[in-house]
């Protein structure tokens, strides 16, 4: 993949990780990390707020409030996970089924896209078969998204090219329509903190 101007955004490599610093330095810009999830089928991408970056990993500053007696993970409120799966199977278990409905997600043909935080403090700078992006502070994020959404869909079409059934999944997605909702939800939080919240109380009904 041949890396973008810097203007827009720039894939970053072991060969442009120094230019990257220095300007991230500059500029307090974003990362976004997208590779593929632990199931096959599935994306996962991870957006970066003004991360600190190292020779090949990548970490981040939290902080700790206590509510209610119970201490929880903070500032993570500009960073996101963005996950892309098909559309799960009701289970058998109907706490289950009860904690799924209580999060907000895009219906994508037979896929969905999902918005929820992330609590990660460090991990490796490169995916494996992912790509890695940095986005200058003040520019916009939706080339970035569009390229990080369309290289992940890529690799699960080029694994699954043989099964119709994916295939035919895959047809269905919209990365406009993604990437929209993805801006629009950065725009305002509401998608944000409805998952947190309902990811907080799903926490509660099954502890």
């Amino acid at each position: 993949m041949a890396n973008k101007a810097i203007s827009d955004f720039i894939v970053v490599t072991k060969e442009s990780l120094n230019a990257v610093r220095r300007d991230m330095f500059w500029k307090k810009g974003r990362i976004l990390i997208a590779e593929r999830g632990y199931n096959q089928a599935d994306a996962h991408l991870y957006l970066y707020d003004r991360p600190v970056i190292g020779k090949d990993s990548i970490s981040t500053y939290r902080g700790e409030k206590t509510i209610n007696g119970v201490s929880w993970q903070t500032n993570w409120e500009n960073d996101r996970w963005y996950t892309l799966r098909p559309v799960p199977e009701l289970s058998a278990d109907s706490l289950t089924n009860s904690c799924r409905e209580l999060f907000e997600g895009l219906a994508v043909g037979r896929y969905e896209f999902s918005i929820g935080f992330h609590s990660t403090v460090y991990r490796g700078l490169f995916a494996d078969k992912g790509v890695t992006l940095y986005i200058p502070k003040k520019n916009s994020l939706r080339l970035a998204f569009q390229c990080g959404l369309k290289h992940v869909i890529n690799l699960i079409s080029k694994d699954y090219k043989k099964k119709d059934r994916i295939t035919a999944l895959l047809g269905e997605i919209s990365v406009e329509n993604i990437v929209d909702y993805m801006l629009n939800d950065l725009s305002n939080s509401n998608v944000f903190n409805k998952n947190v919240a309902a990811g907080m109380e799903a926490d509660m009904l099954t502890m």
